[in-house]
């Protein structure tokens, strides 16, 4: 096991049931059926989902600017530490990703993969995404590894999001975070009448992810940490709670029925399921209160615990592979034949629960084998 010192259980549970929603969006299908038809399960489980890397993006906030110091000191340190554990993994994917194209789009084997690479057209590619900032330049198998490169522009502007965090009067903080998430519901409102204009002007520019981040901190050390207090049991604020769940709840039928709508009259796009979306936001924001406000050291075990410090540690592993495994499941036809089955949605629910869980697992025991490779298998 890990070393659970200074580190949050309920913070650890969110990212292990934020990593679970990330890879049910992944495994959800089409939400067009074979006969044409829209299909409101496949709706409902992105719109439940909506939840999976905003999850993220505000977390980074909670513990990122609480560090005192000196600021180029703090930012060098974010900098190297995004390397040292994000930026080598980040890296190692991606080629494996390139390398293998044939292998995980077609049919095509490991070896035929390693007889046929073209190591310039490898590193061509590679770069090309690098110098761009995206990844719509590498193979499909790459696509949710969109998130490093915004995680990136957090850890880029640093200095200044520090400084705002801690240099202004927390009414003009606040201030300032009410007018982008005002400016997100707005931006909403946009897309959904078919009109995008904040879309590709302001939040294009100033990257979401970054005020999310923002929100996380001000979210964490002005809200939950003095507000979700109370007695003795398994519910800490329950008022919050109540509020929270309520929240979350109509948030994401709202997001089921505005996406539904969307899909049906505008484009295919997920935008009001996506972290772009205002609505999410705001069931992300709820989720996170939801959590926060469960005292799991009263329901689970010391054990159990343990083992949830564990899988939260190894989830940045878990979200660098798992599009891997269901990219080339789904290539292989596995995932659109369960799919086009499920017609009891009973069913439909079982298989999101296990085929995830069997994501989870496969992922999880590939990240064990390489810790025990290297030798991490029995630090603690």
């Amino acid at each position: 096991m890990i070393s659970t010192k200074k580190r949050d259980l309920k913070v650890e549970i969110m990212r292990i049931i934020a990593q679970y929603t990330v890879i049910a969006s992944h495994i959800k299908g089409s939400v067009i059926l074979a006969n044409g038809e829209l299909s409101s399960k496949v709706v409902m489980v992105e719109s439940f989902c909506s939840i999976c890397v905003l999850t993220f993006f505000v977390l980074s906030g909670f513990f990122m600017y609480n560090k005192e110091g000196d600021l180029l000191k703090l930012w060098k340190n974010a900098i190297v530490n995004f390397f040292k554990t994000i930026g080598v993994p980040f890296i190692l994917a991606a080629l494996f990703c390139i390398v293998f194209e044939d292998f995980l789009d077609t049919k095509a084997s490991f070896l035929d993969c390693i007889r046929h690479m073209d190591f310039i057209h490898v590193l061509k590619t590679f770069f090309t995404g690098i110098v761009n900032l995206n990844v719509n330049s590498w193979p499909f198998s790459c696509a949710h590894l969109w998130f490093i490169f915004e995680y990136f522009f957090i850890v880029l502007v640093f200095p200044i999001t520090y400084l705002i965090l801690k240099k202004l009067d927390r009414k003009i903080v606040y201030a300032i975070v009410g007018l982008c998430a005002i400016l997100l519901l707005a931006n909403d409102y946009l897309m959904y009448s078919g009109n995008d204009i904040l879309e590709t002007t302001l939040f294009h520019y100033l990257r979401k992810p970054i005020f999310y981040s923002m929100l996380g901190s001000v979210l964490y050390n002005d809200f939950l940490i003095k507000r979700c207090k109370g007695p003795a049991g398994a519910i800490v604020n329950k008022k919050i709670f109540v509020a929270s769940l309520g929240l979350y709840l109509v948030s994401v039928f709202t997001i089921f029925f505005v996406q539904r709508s969307y899909y049906i009259n505008k484009s295919m796009y997920p935008y009001f399921a996506s972290y772009e979306s205002g609505l999410a936001l705001i069931s992300t924001i709820s989720f996170i209160c939801i959590i926060y406000n469960i005292r799991f050291t009263s329901i689970l075990s010391i054990r159990k615990q343990k083992w949830a410090y564990y899988l939260a540690s190894k989830m940045f592993g878990v979200y660098m592979i798992h599009f891997i495994f269901v990219h080339k499941l789904t290539t292989l036809g596995l995932q659109p034949i369960l799919i086009s089955k499920l017609t009891n949605p009973l069913y439909f629910i079982l298989y999101y629960l296990l085929y995830g869980l069997a994501i989870m697992a496969l992922s999880l025991l590939i990240i064990r084998a390489f810790d025990l490779i290297v030798g991490k298998g029995t630090k603690s």
